[in-house]
């Protein structure tokens, strides 16, 4: 939704949180397993690595920079998340989920540094017209 809110607020509409609106949700089997989670998040990790660079437009010392920081979360929340599990909090899995979050959010900001055609698709404005 991040990117839809982008552009509607551009066009000059406002959006807003509504904290009392209730949503349903019917989630099937298998987007209850770990793997899905894990997948998702490093799927989250990515699209939040696309918003954040075409925002900021950061140079590569900063991309270097978070990416560094990035992937020294990762060993940290695996441990996190075993200590979770051991004690019998369930928390574990999106703890877990979170390692692939970072994980995804380190290599792409370094394939953002690196690979000259990625960094141009990711400023890609229009994808119908180009």
């Amino acid at each position: 939704e991040t990117g839809l809110n982008i552009k509607i607020e551009k066009l000059g509409y406002q959006f807003a949180y509504q904290p009392k609106a209730v949503t349903y949700h019917i989630i099937p089997p298998h987007r209850t397993t770990q793997n899905y989670l894990n997948t998702r998040m490093n799927n989250q990790g990515n699209c939040d690595s696309y918003t954040a660079y075409r925002s900021k437009r950061p140079g590569s010392v900063e991309l270097i920079r978070n990416s560094v920081a990035d992937l020294i979360r990762v060993p940290k929340i695996y441990l996190k998340a075993f200590l979770q599990k051991i004690d019998g909090d369930d928390h574990w899995h999106m703890t877990r989920a979170y390692a692939s979050y970072y994980g995804s959010r380190s290599k792409y900001a370094l394939r953002l540094v690196y690979d000259r055609s990625f960094r141009n698709m990711v400023l890609k404005n229009d994808w119908l017209n180009e």
